[in-house]
């Protein structure tokens, strides 16, 4: 059933799968209590997360040229998804993110490190320890408002 509705509504189903795959493991993540390891899926996608990330705002080119490289982590083994939005401008215009660390006065380019970087440290980090340390709490919490507005922007993709 689920080859058959991809086939019917293309390539943003298997996003939007991702996409939840991504949202659950960030939920998993934060609910984790001390003695609960993720499991090796939710760490993978947690990676996965900071690679689309890395790969969709690292890279900007001009209006005329957008590119998405999408969720190409790793060649073979993931797929390769594409962006019909700009997701730096999306980042921008989210209240939350233009909020986070604002006191600081952190530009743009620093606040999405800061936010690749806890994803990855905190996946490397959790799989093996004795006392699992806690997720980033803030960090994770922005980064389901984000998974979020990217499951909005799919899920009404698919209804077009």
């Amino acid at each position: 059933m689920i080859p058959h509705a991809i086939a019917n509504v293309g390539p943003y189903a298997d996003l939007w799968s991702h996409l939840k795959s991504m949202q659950h493991a960030l939920d998993r993540a934060l609910m984790a209590g001390p003695g609960r390891n993720l499991t090796t899926l939710d760490r993978e996608r947690l990676k996965a997360l900071a690679r689309f990330l890395r790969s969709e705002l690292s890279h900007r080119t001009t209006p005329d040229e957008f590119t998405f490289a999408g969720f190409g982590g790793q060649a073979n083994v993931e797929p390769t998804y594409s962006l019909d939005i700009d997701l730096q401008q999306m980042l921008r215009a989210l209240p939350a993110f233009e909020q986070w660390l604002a006191t600081q006065k952190i530009g743009f380019e620093k606040k999405w490190q800061r936010l690749t970087v806890a994803l990855e440290s905190f996946a490397d980090t959790s799989s093996g320890d004795l006392l699992p340390k806690q997720p980033p709490a803030e960090e994770f919490r922005l980064l389901q408002k984000i998974v979020s507005e990217l499951l909005l922007h799919t899920e009404s993709t698919l209804q077009t």
